[in-house]
């Protein structure tokens, strides 16, 4: 147990001393590199600029390939965009379509009911002359009644029940007439007025929905090109980027060729 305690001490004392000649090696020379630099002869500082040229050379080459699959994830992120821009322009013209075919049964619905609405309140002008038809024709068998009554003497209680039955089928007519004009009246006034509002509401309504889902195209449209433009621009960025890099390091090889 001893000898274990004291060989993890030593490795401790050798990790330690390690990274102090790690960190020695890496720190700067401070005042010495200038004494060097000074008693170095001129071959010592064409060497060291030689190294400098080669490191930014090394530096160009990677920022090439950096700026290579830069452009890559560019044209991918590019070709991502235009397909989620028609995506999104599909279903734009969807929600338009769907709305051309709302506003068309709206329209028809409401086409329908002014149909059924003429044909409505034609029947009701219909029962309502048939109602006061029959009231002029009980009024007319009553005045019959009464001129033949009137000419012939008959029993008083006869004559009687023969006037009743005819007046009280005169009122029936009078008050049935009544009735049609007030159903009439309900008809339309109340239930096709209602009906002919919710059929305009909806022809409305589905006009204002086509309106917004064409606007919404335009806004889709005109958002999906700027994003393509965009990607566009930054792709030509790179593409610029990349040929001047190219042509720097084709120039900088051809100068160390002479």
């Amino acid at each position: 147990m001893l000898q274990r305690w004291w060989l993890s001490l030593v490795l401790l004392f050798l990790s330690i001393a390690c990274a102090t000649d790690r960190e020695q090696a890496l720190r700067p020379m401070g005042d010495e590199a200038p004494q060097k630099r000074s008693g170095s002869s001129d071959d010592g500082d064409s060497e060291e600029q030689e190294k400098e040229k080669q490191d930014e050379e090394e530096s160009k080459e990677d920022r090439l390939v950096s700026s290579q699959k830069e452009l890559e994830i560019a044209r991918r992120e590019s070709e991502g965009t235009r397909i989620a821009a028609e995506f999104d322009l599909m279903e734009a013209d969807h929600g338009i379509r769907s709305a051309e075919e709302e506003l068309e049964v709206a329209r028809r619905e409401h086409d329908q009911f002014l149909d059924e609405k003429n044909l409505t309140i034609e029947k009701d002008a219909h029962e309502i002359n048939e109602a006061a038809w029959g009231v002029e024709e009980r009024s007319q068998e009553l005045a019959e009644l009464k001129a033949m009554y009137q000419a012939e003497e008959l029993a008083t209680l006869t004559k009687e029940l023969v006037l009743r039955r005819g007046q009280k089928a005169l009122e029936f007519a009078e008050r049935e007439l009544e009735l049609k004009k007030r159903e009439a009246e309900i008809h339309q006034q109340r239930e096709l007025l209602a009906k002919e509002t919710e059929a305009r509401a909806k022809v409305a309504q589905a006009e204002r929905k086509l309106v917004a889902a064409r606007e919404s195209r335009r806004k889709v449209e005109h958002e999906k090109a700027v994003e393509l433009l965009k990607s566009e621009l930054e792709i030509d960025k790179l593409e610029r980027k990349i040929e001047k890099l190219q042509q720097q390091i084709a120039k900088e090889a051809k100068e160390k060729v002479k």
